[in-house]
Parts: C-alpha cells; structure tokens; sequence
C-alpha cells in the first residue's frame, strides 16, 4: 500500500466512510464499450425526431418553450420509463447548439483543473 493509499484509508476510518470498492478495468472497459454503442443507437433514433422536428416548428423555439417542452419530456419519461421521451430530450443538445435560446449560452468545462 503507499502513501497515497495508506492515508485515504487512514482519513475514511477516522470519518467512518466506507472506502468505495476498486471497479474492474475489464468491467469498466466493456461498459463503456456498451454505453458508446448505446450512444450510437440513440442518435440514429434521434436524427429522424429532430428533422421531422425541424419540419414542423423550425427556429419558432423560445427559450422558455423549449425548457418546458424539455421539462415535459423528462418529467414523462420520469412516469413512464419510455425511452422515446429521452430520445425528445437528447434532440435538446443539437437544438440549443444551433439556436442559443438561452440568453447566456456558453460552454465552459467545469472539470477543468486550470
């Protein structure tokens, strides 16, 4: 055990915290494998709802609107569990990228360690 180790297990004793198990790299590396497969299912899906989306409403989107018609999409899928409301609410990412409803649009990394 080093240093590191050895005063992690020294600080979660004394605060009474259950050191969190070491994940399986293996394990780990087949979930995300799984996740970006599952990523490019979901944009497959979402692509076709996004241009009969755009057919329909095109750049009428308020910023408000938009939040509550997202809102309703999660709180639904929340009730439901029907992965096509998540689907919706995906479709928000390129909505917002291209339209900037919110009024300090911006992208800043908070996991950034500058």
């Amino acid at each position: 055990m080093n240093v590191t180790e050895l005063c992690r297990k020294n600080l979660y004793d004394r605060l009474g915290v259950d050191e969190k198990p070491k994940r399986d790299s293996v394990k780990v590396s087949q979930e995300i494998k799984q996740m970006t497969d599952k990523l490019d299912e979901l944009v497959s899906k979402a692509r076709p709802r996004l241009i009969m989306g755009g057919i329909r409403y095109a750049s009428e989107w308020r910023h408000d609107d938009l939040m509550n018609y997202m809102q309703s999409k999660f709180d639904e899928y929340k009730k439901t569990g029907n992965y096509e409301m998540l689907i919706d609410f995906f479709n928000l990412i390129p909505i917002e990228g291209v339209l900037k409803t919110h009024p300090n649009f911006h992208f800043k990394a908070l996991d950034r360690r500058d």
